[in-house]
């Protein structure tokens, strides 16, 4: 069984030579009987009844033959045959090798495409145009006209294509590119390698990075290799550019609060276009090449300008901005309503904008000057306006007018009354004044020390003399002018007498003798004795007539008018009277002074005896004498009369120091320009006292208390001149040296410090007077002394620190600095993805703090590599940890350094596999994923071409059409890189069953010709065939025959096909065998040997029999 057998029917036999022809019937099978002959006759005969007959013999495969054009049995007919290549793609040429074995040669060969196609022969050629399974079939016919089939499966591919993208597009020097590669058609799986250009290659993955060092136009190739060997390359170029670096400029570099700066951005490298995008610092934002702002209120500012390139780079840039308030001007002038030819003093002053500054004069009538201080006098009386012009450092430039108002000059007089004053005499005087600018103020100064003001004024003078009287008048602009006027002062009228008895008794003539001193000779007497008696004259004489105290007034008259009167007692009685007088009444040290006695009442002559209280005694009335001390003496005239009566007097009599002056002046060096405070003092002498000044340099002053200022440095002689009330006259001198202006200046060591570093401050002097003395305030409350002195702030914030200098006599200048102090340094950054692979682009960027922008960024990677900027991107070509190190440097020059260890793995790799390799529809097909590198556990997404999904590294799936799927496994790890892998399936049509038999029905040992029909699955089959007897087979065409007559009825015929995966199924149908009407079996045996043949006469079953 299992071969295909020749049926052939038996006709009578001819005659040969007398004798009938013995035919053998050989057929495939085995043989029923066999016995060796040199001659068989056969007779066979039938008898027919309704049904036809067949009669059906078989012998063994080996039996001999008996005749030449009997041939002995031969192998079955096979074909197969052979491709290449095995699993082509659409259009490319595949070569078929057919070969066939047994049957009858010659072969003829006939090919079915199964794509419309045909050919014949045993070699030929064939190209498919569409990609799908096609089933090639091939017939192999022999000479004696028997087939042979063979079927097989040829997948078609698409044509394999390759393509790949980067990103990004547009890249820099040293920036990571990822390339992704996208394939189609062939066999998977892919290979795949990459030229990049620079001479640099990479393969095995359909996703790769790569980082190039130069600027450039790189020709990448991706050459991609599926499982067939065929092979698709793909060529782009890259162009790289250099990396993105962004910078501006702003004008101006000094701005002011207020004023509108430019700022012009620039960019290299990266991809044009750029765009640019403004932060002003303070809330303020602007896009474009060029942007302008004005800043609000005084400030540092960090401006930062991001530039963006075509590709999406960035790159930054930072830089303070600092802010002053707005510049202006402002001046005084003094006096504010001068007079013509009067010097204005004009004093400019400028705020905001940045030192120094320069000022600028225009003062109306065509003057101009320079400097922060100008003087200007004006020729005639008018409005001018004065125009002060500031520019600071940084060119911007305020201005302030002003008017000044110029009048005509004071004209001043004064007169006094009386003309001819004396001592103690009331002087009145009428100041008047004219021009300037009134309401005028009158001061005056009437030479003896004594002053007044208004316009009138009364003064009466203690001694005599010539005073000059000045009389200073000021107009309301503060002009000032003086005049004087010589007063003659005669001493005053004084009236003396003397009488003689002094002590006159009753009835004795008491002679008067008048004195007068001072006043306007000639001169008056008169005389009241007092007790109703007068008299005239200088000397007179008068007797009293009774006892008692008698007021005597002497008066005197000078031709000015002047009248003093002197009274005096005059004791007419019998006691004694002592008296005495002193002059000068004020006496001096070593003046001499002379003393006068008196006596009255009691009997001249008198005796005198004078004791002065410094141990020495002296007699008589009149008397002189000289202290050697200064001091408080008692000084007693002791009297006694020829009576022996005596009296005693005693006056206190104070000796006053020799007249003695001294001046002070502070400051002791002063400077040019500087106040000089003179204040002078006197004693001895006799009060009051008088005092002139002489400065040296041409210019004087009067009082006790005046001051100063030389214009130029050098040594002057001050001399003070001071008079006392008698006119005794001191001189004292002293050198004075003025010295230049005291000016200061620090530096800083660090301007822009962190809290807890130490700043060194240098402190420089010069001018006036030193040694120097140096005082600090750091402006957070700390201070400090010397030079050169440190101090480290304690927290943030903007400090002004002032510098004091004082010199040896008490002048001070001082300057002011900020300092902005911020915080720590610190270096930190991040990098992403946090747990890269090798060859991953990493995109670093730094993220410092504190200090003072911009900051310089310096990376090294821990393999060699370094790098610069704040954001950089990095790919290691090898796994390990590497530790990254970022120094950051800031505009002061601070340092700080970060360094963070980065875990590289091995790069995400994954496939996948699938069974069976040559799945059909509706078959379930087993998904297995493997994945290694990068950082597990790994996430598996499926997607099988047919919209449908799973997810899982093992998974199942059938699919419903027999065509090619592009499966696409993406594998993701628990850090977000993901790969995806790729393979095309070919889903066969599912394994299809079926096969015919000749008849229905056939009698019992009446053979059946059963032929199978398989598609689908994946060829070559088997086939196995179990007839219901218990009888099995095997092929595609099998024979069969139901053994004897007991064995008629329905059988169920099984076929069971199995495809080379293994797959396999079943198809069941019914054949009935029905027993013969009549059989007849005969045989003649002739000659030597005996060959038994059994001939079965079969009648075809009718259906309707029952079994």
């Amino acid at each position: 069984m299992g071969t295909s057998r020749e049926r052939k029917v038996l006709r009578p036999p001819k005659r040969i030579n007398g004798r009938r022809e013995s035919r053998r019937v050989v057929s495939g099978g085995s043989a029923i009987s066999r016995s060796h002959a040199v001659a068989i006759a056969v007779l066979v005969a039938a008898v027919l009844f309704l049904q036809p007959v067949w009669l059906e013999a078989t012998a063994s495969a080996d039996a001999p033959q008996t005749r030449a054009d009997n041939p002995g049995p031969t192998a079955p007919l096979r074909a197969d045959y052979t491709f290449e290549p095995s699993r082509p793609v659409v259009g490319e040429t595949v070569y078929f090798n057919a070969t066939a074995t047994g049957g009858q040669q010659p072969y003829n060969y006939s090919w079915d495409f199964g794509d419309g196609s045909n050919a014949t022969g045993p070699q030929v050629t064939h190209a498919f145009a569409s990609a799908v399974r096609f089933t090639v079939v091939l017939t192999v016919t022999d000479a004696a006209n028997n087939t042979a089939t063979v079927a097989k499966d040829v997948p078609v591919s698409p044509p394999l294509t390759a393509d790949f993208t980067f990103s990004p597009t547009q890249p820099v020097v040293g920036e990571a590119v990822t390339f992704t590669a996208t394939e189609s058609g062939g066999s998977m799986p892919y290979t795949y390698a990459w030229a990049f250009g620079d001479g640099a290659t990479g393969s095995g993955t359909p996703i790769i990075g790569h980082t190039y060092a130069s600027e450039g136009t790189f020709t990448v190739t991706l050459t991609v290799t599926d499982d067939a060997g065929h092979v698709a390359t793909k060529s782009k170029p890259v162009t790289v550019t250099p990396v993105l670096v962004a910078d501006f400029t702003f004008s101006p570099d000094k701005p002011a609060v207020g004023e509108t700066i430019t700022f012009s951005g620039n960019a290299t490298g990266g991809t044009e276009p750029y765009s640019f995008a403004w932060d002003f610092g303070d809330g303020g934002t602007a896009s474009g090449l060029t942007a302008t702002h004005a800043y609000a209120s005084p400030d540092t500012y960090t401006v930062t300008l991001t530039v963006t390139d075509d590709a999406g780079h960035l790159d930054t840039s930072a830089k303070p901005v600092s802010v002053t308030a707005a510049l202006t001007a402002d001046f005084t002038f003094a006096p504010a309503l001068p007079v013509v030819g009067e010097t204005i003093t004009f004093s400019g002053n400028a705020t905001g904008g940045t030192e120094p500054y320069s000022f600028a004069w225009d003062f109306g009538d065509g003057g101009t000057a320079s400097g922060a201080t100008a003087t200007h006098a004006y020729a005639g009386s008018d409005t001018y306006a004065v125009t002060l012009t500031v520019a600071d450092d940084a060119s911007h430039v305020a201005s302030a007018t002003k008017s000044v108002r110029v009048t005509s000059g004071i004209g001043l007089d004064f007169t006094f009354s009386p003309a001819q004053p004396v001592v103690a005499e009331t002087i009145s005087f009428v100041g008047t004044a004219a021009g300037g600018t009134p309401p005028y103020t009158f001061t005056w100064d009437f030479g003896d020390g004594a002053t007044a003001s208004g316009s009138t004024a009364t003064h009466a003078f203690a001694l005599s003399g010539t005073f000059n009287v000045v009389l200073t008048v000021s107009d309301s602009a503060g002009h000032v002018d003086s005049v004087t006027k010589p007063v003659s002062v005669a001493p005053a009228l004084i009236a003396d007498f003397g009488f003689s008895p002094t002590q006159p008794a009753i009835g004795d003539t008491v002679s008067f003798a008048g004195t007068a001193t001072g006043g306007i000779p000639p001169l008056a007497f008169a005389w009241d004795f007092g007790d109703g008696g007068t008299a005239t004259g200088a000397n007179a004489t008068h007797a009293y007539g009774a006892a008692g105290t008698y007021a005597v007034t002497f008066t005197v008259s000078d031709s000015a008018n002047h009248v003093t009167s002197n009274v005096k007692s005059i004791s007419v009685s019998s006691e004694l009277a002592v008296d005495f007088s002193i002059s000068p009444d004020t006496p001096v040290l070593g003046e001499v002074i002379t003393f006068t006695a008196s006596a009255s009442g009691g009997t001249p002559p008198y005796a005198y005896l004078w004791e002065f209280g410094d141990g020495v005694a002296a007699s008589g009335p009149t008397t002189t004498h000289a202290y050697a001390a200064s001091g408080m003496y008692s000084v007693r005239l002791n009297v006694s009369d020829s009576e022996a009566h005596s009296a005693a007097i005693v006056i206190s009599l104070y000796v006053a120091p020799l007249l003695n002056a001294t001046f002070a002046y502070v400051p002791t060096l002063p400077l040019t320009f500087e106040r000089i405070d003179f204040d002078a003092s006197a004693s001895g002498g006799t009060p009051p006292y008088s005092y002139v000044w002489d400065f040296g340099d041409g210019l004087g002053a009067f009082g006790p208390s005046v001051n100063h200022a030389y214009t130029a440095a050098g040594f002057y002689t001050v001399t003070l001149t001071a008079t006392d009330s008698l006119a005794r006259v001191v001189e004292v001198v002293q050198t004075i040296g003025v010295s230049f202006l005291l000016a200061a200046d620090f530096t800083i060591s660090q301007v822009f410090p962190v809290v807890g570093e130490v700043v060194n401050f240098s402190a420089e002097a010069r001018g006036a007077s030193p040694p120097y003395t140096f005082s600090w305030n750091f402006g957070d409350r700390s201070t400090a002394s010397g030079p050169n002195v440190s101090h480290a702030y304690a927290a943030t914030g903007a400090f002004t620190v002032t510098l004091v200098v004082s010199d040896s006599e008490g002048h001070s200048a001082n300057v002011a600095k900020p300092v902005v102090v911020t915080s720590f340094l610190v270096a930190d950054f991040t990098y992403a993805p946090e747990k890269p692979t090798v060859g991953e682009a990493i995109l670093f960027t730094g993220a410092p703090a504190g200090a003072t922008p911009p900051y310089v960024y310096a990376w090294t990677f821990g393999d060699g590599s370094n790098g610069t900027g704040s954001k950089i991107s990095h790919a290691y070509a090898t796994v390990g940890a590497f530790n990254v190190t970022l120094s950051v440097t800031d505009s002061a020059r601070h340092r700080a350094n970060v360094t963070i260890a980065v875990a590289v793995t091995p790069a995400l790799t994954g496939n996948f596999t699938f069974t069976p390799n040559e799945p059909v529809a509706f078959e379930e097909i087993a998904f297995a994923a493997n994945a290694s590198g990068a950082t597990p556990p790994y996430a598996f997404a499926w997607s099988f071409g047919d919209r449908e999904t799973a997810e899982g590294a093992n998974v199942s799936h059938a699919y419903r059409f027999a065509q090619f799927y592009p499966v696409t496994l993406t594998i993701t790890d628990s850090a977000g890189h993901s790969l995806r892998a790729a393979q095309w399936i070919q889903i066969g049509p599912a394994l299809a069953v079926d096969f015919s038999f000749s008849r229905t029905e056939s009698v019992a040992g009446h053979s059946f010709a059963f032929s199978a029909n398989a598609s689908g699955g994946a060829a070559p089959y088997t086939y196995e065939w179990h007839f219901g007897d218990g009888a099995v087979g095997q092929g595609d065409r099998v024979n069969h025959s139901y053994a004897d007559f007991g064995s008629a009825g329905a059988y169920q015929v099984v076929l069971t096909v199995c495809d080379s995966m293994g797959r396999c199924t079943s198809v069941t149908k019914s054949v009935r065998a029905q027993n013969p009407v009549i059989v007849a079996i005969f045989a003649e045996v002739g000659l030597a040997a005996l060959i038994l043949f059994t001939a079965v006469l079969r009648r075809r079953p009718r259906a309707t029999e029952p079994a």
